[in-house]
């Protein structure tokens, strides 16, 4: 019996070791960093923030560090989901991944976001916003200040200009951050992708060509 139970105990412990090496080898390959993506690779870490809104007569919120600012009207709930919660989703994209239109190739692109937004109803499902009731406020900012700062959005084919909407700072309560930097205001019922851009010099034929553009939407 002894020879038996000195077989049994031996095999227990060879068993105990096996798994504490399994153990330790899968524990080795999750501490790994996880392969760098290709904006990564490129010193881009795109962030993505989630804005929640309930309505009332305005309802402004902003990413972290202010780059984007959606104001909401009241009026902008559908009648059917007045009661229900919006989650705005905030995705940033790499600016040097916006295909501009050629005849905007001296124009730069400071930032891109891709935006969505989601009725939270009651029974805890979250439904996509295809439009809504009224505009919303979409304010991109940047830190350079210059002038020939405009806003484009993709359309099902192209990037277009967006007419740009006034706001004043008084506007926007505890948004202070908007007199210390650049920024451009639009108003939208779809969302989508988006992105801030600097126009060249007023004097160039690029910036020409694109302000006729604009002349035409404003």
């Amino acid at each position: 019996m002894e020879p038996a139970f000195i077989v049994v105990w031996g095999a227990a412990l060879l068993a105990i070791a096996i798994l504490l090496v399994v153990v330790v080898v899968i524990l080795q390959r999750t501490s790994r960093p996880t392969a760098l993506t290709a904006d990564e690779h490129r010193g881009f870490k795109p962030f993505k923030h989630a804005l929640l809104f309930h309505r009332e007569d305005q309802s402004v919120r902003s990413t972290a560090q202010g780059q984007v600012i959606i104001r909401i009207p009241g009026d902008a709930w559908d009648i059917g989901w007045q009661t229900d919660p919006i989650r705005l989703e905030v995705n940033e994209e790499d600016p040097g991944s916006v295909d501009l239109p050629p005849e905007w190739r001296d124009a730069k692109v400071l930032t891109a976001f891709t935006l969505s937004g989601y009725r939270m109803t009651e029974m805890g499902t979250d439904i996509g916003i295809e439009r809504f009731a009224a505009p919303i406020d979409v304010i991109l900012t940047t830190a350079e200040r210059d002038q020939g700062l405009r806003c484009g959005t993709r359309t099902d084919s192209s990037w277009a200009l967006a007419p740009t909407t006034t706001i004043t700072v008084d506007e926007l309560p505890g948004m202070d951050l908007l007199a210390e930097r650049g920024w451009v205001a639009v108003s939208v019922t779809r969302l989508g992708r988006i992105c801030l851009i600097k126009l060249p010099a007023a004097s160039s034929p690029v910036a020409r060509r694109v302000m006729l553009q604009v002349s035409a939407l404003d």
